[in-house]
């Protein structure tokens, strides 16, 4: 008998299902919030930067300019406060470069 291998390949489909999990609260899921649900206004945002391979995605919605990023590799949702300075020019930028899927 052989010993058996414990350095088997992970699926290739597991990082498509890391991006397709909700990581929304329960409660918001119930009422059908996903991670491209505007948390502000329920409007579905788009994403606009990346960083990593696909690790970290910032969305932006067209309808009240709500940022936020879809964190895969810490399996969370961080929402960017309206606060933090510069975020309407950095908005408004990624606006314009998007104007075309906003």
């Amino acid at each position: 008998m052989q010993p058996e291998k414990n350095n088997q390949k992970k699926p290739k489909n597991q990082k498509q299902n890391t991006e397709n999990q909700n990581y929304r609260q329960p409660d918001l899921q119930q009422k059908g919030y996903t991670n491209k649900t505007c948390f502000r206004c329920q409007k579905k945002g788009f994403p606009v930067l990346q960083a990593g391979e696909k690790t970290a995605i910032i969305h932006l919605c067209p309808n009240c300019d709500h940022m936020w990023i879809i964190n895969h590799q810490e399996q969370k949702i961080e929402e960017i406060p309206k606060e933090l300075p510069h975020y309407k020019e950095i908005a408004k930028k990624l606006r314009q470069q998007y104007k075309e899927i906003l």
